[in-house]
């Protein structure tokens, strides 16, 4: 692991809860501020947990070079997230960062779609920051189970072109799947020159994009939510299945080492 992948230990600047049981973490960092692009993460040592090994890794959100910040969302499931909502303002997280690869964006880039589900929204602020200097277009669909489940929206309705939200219960937004959105978006338009597709988020939502990818003719990059453990390659924990295997006869990639960005056509999707 290079020096610039080394365990640091950050201070917390502040953490808020951004919306139903999900919370944000902002962390004092100047390289990970000045360095990090939309798909990496930090690997966290979840603080005064016994019994749990393996770190945690989280998508950076967004990042503030001039403050030297970055923030980190997450949603309370289980020990770990529910230890981490209880750090404080002050408190130091013991990280490795910035990890995995980032998206990509072709010279020939003129719209980006992004398609989130739940926390799969997680890169896409930091998306919008890699490509601010871009005369481009974004564009983004953002489904969650319901309208206390969605976050960084203040941000999104500032700064992206045309904003897709859809809700399962119909609490805002469409009632219905992200997908069925995405698909009457993409079957409207002229040409998919200079589109691409942006994807973060659950199984299903993953593999109902890639086949609509297909359909379309759409070229599409997507962020593996895989659990991983060490975050760089050493335990081998987090693989991910390719469509063809590699010149040297991989059939599997890692998500932390290899990733978590793949292009959409190169990986097998398991539901």
């Amino acid at each position: 692991m290079s020096d610039k992948k080394k365990v640091v230990s950050v201070p917390v600047q502040s953490i808020n809860n951004v919306a139903d049981e999900i919370f944000s973490i902002t962390l004092q960092n100047q390289y990970i501020a000045s360095h990090a692009h939309s798909g990496q993460f930090i690997n966290v040592s979840v603080p005064q947990v016994n019994g749990i090994l393996w770190r945690r890794p989280f998508g950076i959100h967004r990042t503030n070079a001039d403050a030297g910040t970055f923030d980190i969302v997450f949603k309370v499931i289980g020990r770990g997230t529910k230890a981490l909502k209880q750090t404080k303002t002050g408190d130091e997280l013991d990280i490795i960062g910035p990890l995995g690869n980032h998206f990509s964006y072709p010279s020939d880039l003129k719209e980006a779609i992004m398609v989130a589900g739940g926390l799969g929204i997680a890169p896409f602020p930091l998306l919008i920051q890699d490509t601010k200097d871009k005369s481009i277009q974004h564009t983004l669909f953002y489904g969650a189970k319901s309208k206390d489940q969605f976050c960084s929206l203040d941000f999104f309705n500032t700064s992206v072109h045309d904003l897709h939200l859809t809700t399962e219960d119909g609490s805002i937004g469409e009632q219905g799947l992200i997908t069925d959105s995405l698909e009457r978006y993409l079957k409207g338009l002229n040409t998919m020159e200079g589109k691409y597709i942006y994807v973060c988020g659950p199984t299903p939502l993953l593999s109902r994009v890639k086949l609509l990818a297909h359909q379309y003719n759409i070229r599409a990059q997507v962020s593996v939510e895989t659990i991983m453990a060490c975050g760089f390659g050493a335990c081998m924990g987090c693989p991910v299945p390719l469509e063809k295997p590699t010149e040297d006869g991989r059939k599997y990639l890692l998500a932390c080492k290899d990733g978590p960005v793949f292009n959409m056509e190169d990986i097998i999707i398991d539901e």
